[in-house]
């Protein structure tokens, strides 16, 4: 099943008969003993919309990818998309 809005990290699901959406990240980690990077991948979690679980993969790459990976939103679409102010 696709999404829809080719948001990256994200797949439409069903969870007891309801559409959901998942996000995934996949990174990779250096391991020091082998000095090899080992692929892994993190489940965020289900959420109610496509834009929340865009959201949770957005905030994965900035923890896990220390921001160096794609994102879908750029900080004023994301910001909007989101319901975030940007503001204190």
């Amino acid at each position: 099943m696709g999404n829809g809005k080719g948001f990256k990290g994200v797949k439409e699901v069903v969870v007891e008969g309801e559409t959901k959406f998942a996000a995934s990240i996949t990174y990779h980690k250096w391991d020091a003993g082998t000095l090899k990077k080992n692929k892994m991948t993190k489940e965020l979690g289900v959420f109610p919309t496509d834009v929340e679980a865009a959201k949770a993969y957005d905030n994965a790459v900035l923890e896990f990818k220390n921001g160096k990976g794609v994102r879908n939103f750029e900080k004023y679409t994301y910001e909007s998309a989101c319901g975030d102010s940007g503001g204190s």
